[in-house]
């Protein structure tokens, strides 16, 4: 494969990147033929355009600051950007999966731990409100109702709480989450290619 072609071919696979990074990808591709005495031996060193083009995402995605991911669009899109980085390593196919299994499943941990804190949160609210009504209600007296009224201000600050509780464990969750996909990648990654010199 010729400089031009690869260029070519590399230039389509980083479509998404922002123009800066993509010209730092295309000189560096450009220095590295001139450099190269042999287009295979370049070939071998980078890799086909579309794993080179992969490495180059992954690295973008990774040296962005997790917290800044606005959209859960933006957020899946990078995590796929990573597990197609991941992908594209040099490792063992069993142990991929090991490693893809044990993500999915702190995902999945995360988010069912956000679904049961929304539904305890839900839950505390709806007693709460339903705890002051009855206690208007069926009131025999005034003390059933300081009692009502009373049950009511705890359910409402448990939910509150469970409510606090689930904004800690999205916010942290994410970016540990993250993170923890970042040092898999870098730790495979240096068993992979090297591209700089």
């Amino acid at each position: 494969m010729k400089k031009e072609e690869y260029i070519s071919l590399l230039k389509q696979q980083l479509k998404g990147l922002e123009d800066t990074e993509i010209q730092d990808a295309v000189g560096y591709v450009e220095e590295y033929f001139d450099e190269a005495q042999d287009d295979a031996q370049v070939l071998q060193d980078l890799g086909a355009p579309d794993k080179f083009a992969t490495h180059l995402k992954t690295e973008s995605v990774l040296k962005k600051d997790p917290r800044t991911y606005q959209s859960p669009h933006k957020l899946i899109k990078n995590i796929t950007i990573i597990l197609g980085g991941i992908f594209g390593l040099p490792i063992a196919l069993p142990l991929l999966l090991c490693i893809i299994v044990v993500l999915f499943c702190m995902v999945l941990v995360i988010f069912l731990m956000m679904l049961s804190l929304i539904i305890a949160t839900i839950a505390l609210l709806y007693g709460a409100a339903a705890s002051l009504c009855v206690g208007f209600i069926y009131a025999q007296g005034i003390g059933d109702i300081f009692m009502h009224v009373g049950a009511s201000l705890i359910l409402l600050g448990l939910g509150l709480f469970a409510y606090l509780i689930s904004h800690m464990v999205l916010k942290k969750g994410i970016p540990f989450f993250i993170r923890i996909c970042d040092q898999i990648y870098h730790r495979f990654k240096q068993g992979g290619i090297q591209h700089e010199n």
